[in-house]
């Protein structure tokens, strides 16, 4: 269960970190919001990168993330990957 809670934790940060990153460059590079035509579009496009983050893991196997640092490793150096 302990598992589970941390992924979803880590969904939510991801969405904040998107989040924000996507204010940050529509802040420092308003160039980029005059191209989309509309504050509409700007705020479809935040949602739509917020939204991103937050499901970026929907895909994944339950426990997915173990490859990443045990499994992937030892293939690695049995020259599974090229």
């Amino acid at each position: 269960m302990h598992k589970i809670r941390k992924g979803c934790l880590s969904c939510i940060g991801t969405a904040y970190l998107a989040q924000k990153q996507v204010k940050n460059i529509f802040k420092y590079q308003p160039d980029i919001v005059a191209d989309l035509g509309s504050s509409e579009n700007a705020n479809r496009i935040k949602k739509n990168i917020t939204l991103a983050g937050l499901m970026h893991d929907l895909g994944h196997a339950l426990f997915s993330h173990l490859f990443d640092g045990t499994i992937i490793p030892k293939l690695w150096y049995l020259k599974f990957f090229i």
